[in-house]
């Protein structure tokens, strides 16, 4: 399955393939990183992590960075 994309089980209704929404580039991304920075205590790599995923996400969606 391609990256960025989730596969939705509903009773009674077929499975459906949606596009994700990364916590990174909705609403609240601010109050995400916050949050994140005050209780991981490797704050620092889990927002590496997340921005090398969302950059690679665009890239695959033809998406500008």
């Amino acid at each position: 399955m391609p990256r960025g994309r989730m596969v939705v089980f509903a009773s009674g209704a077929p499975a459906a393939l949606a596009r994700t929404l990364p916590w990174m580039s909705g609403p609240h991304a601010g109050v995400v990183r916050k949050s994140i920075r005050a209780h991981d205590p490797v704050a620092d790599a889990t927002l590496a992590d997340a921005a090398g995923s969302l950059t690679e996400l665009e890239a695959l969606e033809g998406v500008p960075a």
